[in-house]
């Protein structure tokens, strides 16, 4: 992974809190910190986790940082391609091939939420990011056979064996539940991601519990 985690919470902090040294109008929420839960559903199901810190910096904006992880991004072109090599290689070898691919992403995002009401506040927002994105494919008798497939085989982007990280935007609607100390969060967002040789967008159902301070 071409970044470390414990740099990203630093960057999360300082970017998502520009009011820290504020104190928010009386009734509204201020810092918050959050873990989420999630499936993504498209391009496909697969489940997702993340952390969420963000401040108050007025009565209907919040700033807010992300760092996500997804288990699989991979979408069924791909999908259908590493299926076709199980074919051909079964039928050229002797023996069945049990090809999977993976592609394991770790996102961060920092943006701005319009949020409205006191107690319960639905929101709409956005921001930017970059993906980490790292593509796996094994054979459960070969063991890690990404480089060959992917550069023997052409089957996709080469560049994702040794992981590649690129810019994503993000779209984000919910709405957030704060009760004192607690905060309970539902929400959807729309990642896209750029600079790949196909284009990568996906979107997620997520909810969350956190702490309000």
């Amino acid at each position: 992974m071409k970044f470390k985690i414990p740099v990203l919470l630093a960057c999360a902090l300082g970017l998502a809190s520009p009011g820290f040294a504020q104190q928010p109008q009386t009734g509204l929420v201020g810092m918050y910190a959050a873990a989420f839960g999630g499936t993504v559903f498209d391009p496909r199901r697969t489940p997702s986790f993340g952390i969420e810190v963000g401040d108050t910096v007025s009565e209907n904006l919040e700033a807010y940082a992300t760092l996500s992880y997804f288990h699989d991004l991979m979408d069924d072109t791909l999908s259908r391609d590493v299926a076709f090599l199980n074919e051909l290689l079964t039928a050229t070898t002797g023996r069945p091939w049990t090809l999977r691919g993976r592609d394991r992403g770790i996102g961060f995002v920092a943006g701005a939420k319009y949020v409205s009401g006191r107690v319960v506040r639905p929101y709409v927002g956005g921001g930017f990011g970059a993906l980490n994105l790292r593509r796996t494919i094994t054979d459960h008798q070969a063991g890690d056979v990404t480089a060959a497939t992917l550069r023997d085989f052409g089957i996709g982007d080469t560049g994702l064996a040794d992981g590649v990280t690129k810019p994503l935007v993000e779209g984000t609607a919910g709405v957030g539940v704060a009760v004192g100390a607690a905060r309970l969060d539902f929400g959807y967002r729309y990642r896209r991601v750029f600079q790949l040789s196909q284009p990568l967008d996906f979107s997620q159902f997520t909810a969350g519990i956190g702490v309000n301070f």
